[in-house]
């Protein structure tokens, strides 16, 4: 075949990907991911070639990733002078992904994709652009595609990529290899070469570089065949996502948290399960904006408990995200609101405004007896208590084997109190302490729930000094 009929060929089919799939229109300012290597070269050159025809404006943006010493600044230097070449705008963005992995508890390539997308965010408020490109392509989505059956991901996560998703556009994606590397061939375009792609350490090289070799060799029209199961599951899942809308507003978000209301789930029937497993899956994997991809394994462990049960416990916790079972709700989160290491010592008087991790706090002296007999009075997210005999109190994290007292006599385990009150790990998680300088407790705090009062210290006549303490 000719250079000028390939060089035709694969330029159309580039422009009907555009066009068929509605992926961009006149006015767009697209930001394109350029490593260096020979797809995001050919996407860079297919989008400046054609800014006119399309309308449109082309970003190249860089992540170096500092994962490969000199080479990293090699390529970073590759690209800047292709970016000038091509006559299109460069940005350049750097990410430590070993440091974030560690912290994190992510794989590096979990980490990397995490922080490469986070600068692909950043530049598209700083460049004004709206729609981000990339270079994926059919063996990519083959290579995915795999990954994710070898890991026991559920059929929905056999979509791992779609040519267009949110403002993430993928032109390439139908191409195969070949492709790429004829047409950069024909026209003699010059690429790096990432060695990384055949570390082995990694899964996916593994999956590139040994299982697909193998498979081919067998069956050479495979990627067409793992294309036709794609476009299959892709159509299941438009009827799938109608039957999951009526489970929608069994969710609500609360400070960062999803919380999903057992109650309003049907866990009965087999074909109920089938539409809960999607759900959990589908919100899953939004909820870590697609940096989690939870295995068969976990939705089955997950739907366990999607009845509901009492008390609390953590389903799943990898260090970035748990799953708990706390009475009706399931809850998902990211991180857990963390109070200072240290306590805090806060000294009565007339007024006094404080801050305690995230809460802001005002304790108020009451002095005299008319003052006192008004305490009767009940404030929301406030208590009284005596403050006779104190010159100040310390306010800390929760701790086990707290105790209040009783009125009468004896003392109870605040982890009891929390059980039969049905107190959910939300709640306790962010629950905190007042005690006197003895380390007698005076009360305690619950969002959503209030405070409690130890019975040594209510306010009883004559006494004369009392505390009032609220949180805004």
């Amino acid at each position: 075949m000719k250079k000028d009929d390939l060089t035709d060929i694969i330029e159309n089919r580039f422009l009907s990907a555009i066009k068929d799939g509605s992926l961009l229109k006149p006015g767009d300012r697209v930001l394109a991911g350029i490593s260096g290597g020979p797809d995001s070269v050919m996407l860079a050159a297919l989008l400046g070639k054609f800014k006119e025809d399309l309308k449109i404006s082309t970003v190249l943006i860089h992540v170096n990733h500092n994962l490969r010493a000199r080479e990293s600044l090699s390529d970073e230097a590759f690209t800047r002078d292709y970016a000038s070449k091509l006559g299109l705008e460069f940005v350049l963005k750097s990410i430590n992904p070993r440091e974030y992995s560690k912290k994190m508890k992510l794989s590096l390539e979990t980490a990397s994709r995490v922080l490469r997308y986070k600068a692909f965010d950043e530049a598209l408020c700083e460049t004004g652009a709206n729609i981000i490109a990339t270079a994926h392509h059919l063996d990519d989505l083959v290579e995915t595609m795999l990954f994710r059956i070898f890991k026991g991901a559920g059929v929905s996560s056999l979509l791992a990529m779609a040519p267009s998703s949110r403002n993430i556009i993928r032109p390439l994606l139908f191409f195969e290899k070949n492709d790429i590397m004829e047409w950069l061939a024909k026209n003699r375009v010059e690429y790096r070469s990432d060695m990384s792609n055949l570390d082995l350490q990694f899964d996916r090289n593994f999956i590139r570089n040994r299982i697909i070799p193998v498979i081919e060799e067998r069956f050479p029209d495979f990627r067409m065949k793992m294309l036709g199961l794609y476009n299959i599951v892709h159509d299941e899942e438009e009827v799938w996502e109608e039957l999951l809308k009526k489970l929608e507003p069994s969710k609500t978000m609360k400070s960062g948290r999803m919380i999903i209301n057992k109650k309003n789930l049907d866990v009965g029937e087999k074909g109920s399960r089938a539409i809960l497993k999607r759900f959990l899956h589908r919100e899953l994997k939004n909820y870590s904006d697609y940096s989690f991809n939870p295995d068969t394994a976990l939705i089955e462990k997950t739907l366990e408990f999607l009845s509901p049960v009492s008390g609390n416990k953590v389903i799943f916790n990898n260090g970035s995200l748990r799953i708990i079972s706390s009475y009706d709700s399931l809850i998902i989160d990211k991180t857990v609101k963390k109070f200072p290491n240290k306590s805090k010592y806060v000294r009565i008087r007339g007024l006094v405004c404080f801050q305690y991790g995230d809460f802001r706090l005002t304790a108020e002296k009451i002095s005299g007896k008319p003052a006192i007999e008004s305490l009767n009075q009940p404030v929301k997210n406030s208590c009284v208590f005596n403050a006779e005999m104190l010159e100040g109190f310390t306010i800390r994290a929760k701790q086990d084997g707290d105790r209040f007292s009783l009125p009468g006599s004896g003392t109870k385990k605040i982890k009891d109190f929390f059980i039969d009150e049905k107190i959910g790990m939300e709640q306790r998680e962010q629950s905190f302490i007042i005690e006197e300088k003895h380390g007698r407790i005076i009360t305690f705090y619950i969002p959503g729930y209030g405070f409690r009062v130890s019975a040594d210290f209510y306010v009883k006549p004559p006494a004369r000094n009392a505390v009032r303490i609220s949180v805004a």
